[in-house]
This record gives structure tokens, C-alpha cells and sequence, in this order.
């Protein structure tokens, strides 16, 4: 019973109230077993919690690999940041039913991504009360967002990328 109470409480304070952070961390990883890690982040992106909406942002070109070229061949071929230079998240925090202790949410809502935008749906951690930590951690398809892997190295990179975020938002008075 005090859990729920808890999970409530937290759940009206969050909604109330606004958040924000401007150096958070976003990673993706679209690695094959046998084949050179494919890993980046990003320390840049932003994040906005307005009540119950959310909005989160990252500049493509921040995103850093462990080699330039890849960066590189990132940046100028696959992503192509020129043209598409923001990854865009819209949505609003919902509470789900948790087996664990700790209330749970997800985030529904649009990501836009190399020009295209679908909805998803994100399960996130949230601590905290006066500073929130986010953690969130989901899989998108190249495809969905048209992102063409060329030929020669399609069996190297991995059609289903993995991406995780971390954000410490500060409660804005």
C-alpha cells in the first residue's frame, strides 16, 4: 500500500512540474559478432519534461566513434547530417503497471530520424525528485528510417541498432 501511495505521489509531482537537461547522453550500438564494433555517443543531447511531455533532441554530427572514418562514413553516408541534422523525440510519459519496486513509464510518441518519423513506444526509469534521472534503453530499424547500409558492408553493421539515454534533468522553478 505505501508503494502505491509512493508511485502516486510521484506520479502527480512529475506531472506538475518541469525538467530539463542539457548535456545528456545518448548511445547507439548496430554491431555484428565477428565484425568492428559499430558504437557511438553523444554527451549533447537535451531534454525537456514539461508535466507529462517529453521532448528530447541530438545533433547527429555530435555522436563520436573510436575512429574517425567511421564517424566520418556516418556522418557523410548513412545519416547523411547535412540534410537530417537533429533526432527529434516527442511524446508524453505514461505509468505502466510494474512487477519490480520502482514505478514504471514509457514514453509514447514520434521519433523523427533521418527525415523520417514514427511512433514509438519507450520504457523508461525515472528517480528522483527535485533532479530526475531518465534511463531508457530501445531498438529502431535502419529501414524504418531509410537509413541504406551499402552493399559491401551490410554484413557488418546490424539491421536492428540498440539505442540507450541517460539524462539528469534539473527541476526548473
Amino acid at each position: 500500500m505505501k508503494l502505491l501511495l509512493a508511485a502516486l505521489i510521484f506520479s502527480i509531482s512529475v506531472s506538475a512540474q518541469q525538467f530539463t537537461s542539457t548535456e545528456g547522453s545518448i548511445s547507439f550500438e548496430a554491431s555484428v559478432p565477428s565484425f568492428e564494433e559499430v558504437k557511438a555517443t553523444s554527451d549533447k543531447a537535451t531534454c525537456i519534461i514539461n508535466g507529462t511531455a517529453v521532448q528530447a533532441s541530438v545533433a547527429i554530427n555530435s555522436f563520436e566513434f573510436r575512429l574517425p572514418l567511421m564517424q566520418e562514413h556516418f556522418n557523410e553516408h548513412y545519416m547523411e547530417s547535412d540534410k537530417y541534422p537533429r533526432a527529434v523525440l516527442k511524446g508524453n510519459l505514461e505509468k505502466v503497471v510494474s512487477p519490480g519496486n520502482a514505478p514504471a513509464y514509457k514514453i509514447r510518441g514520434k521519433l523523427t530520424l533521418h527525415g523520417k518519423t514514427r511512433k514509438v513506444h519507450i520504457p523508461v526509469q525515472l528517480k528522483g525528485d527535485q533532479t530526475l534521472e531518465m534511463y531508457a534503453a530501445f531498438t529502431i530499424n535502419l529501414s524504418d528510417y531509410a537509413i541504406k547500409v551499402p552493399t559491401l558492408v551490410k554484413s557488418k553493421i546490424a539491421e536492428q541498432v540498440t539505442i540507450r539515454c541517460r539524462f539528469v534533468l534539473v527541476k526548473v522553478e
